[in-house]
């Protein structure tokens, strides 16, 4: 029982982490849009035309990461959403041509950090 425990806080740590990451990247690239759309635009005028569709789609990210249940119930589907939500932020990050990804290494390492 007890291993049971431990195996779920560290799996549901994991997930946690990575919604975490998608939520974030998204609500900072969001904050980047609105706030500096004349320097946005003036860097990368593709993003322009498409930034009604990008911003939808990261509002989209950040919320589905939200809904992710904090808790194990049995009539949720966890594995749908959370993989509906990767699909989404795959589908953002093609958007900006951007190459990021969840590093679950990293998260493990900065698990390890003590202060």
């Amino acid at each position: 029982m007890t291993e049971g425990r431990a195996m779920g806080r560290q799996k549901g740590h994991e997930l946690a982490a990575e919604m975490g990451f998608y939520r974030g990247c998204c609500m900072a690239w969001l904050a980047l849009l609105r706030d500096n759309d004349g320097v946005t635009s003036a860097l990368r005028p593709e993003l322009t035309k498409a930034s009604d569709k990008l911003m939808a789609s990261m509002q989209a990210v950040a919320d589905m990461a939200m809904a992710v249940p904090r808790e194990n119930t049995m009539d949720e589907d966890l594995v749908a959403r959370v993989a509906s939500c990767r699909a989404k932020f795959k589908t953002v990050t093609a958007l900006l041509r951007a190459d990021v990804k969840f590093d679950r290494a990293a998260d493990a390492t900065a698990r390890d950090m003590t202060f």
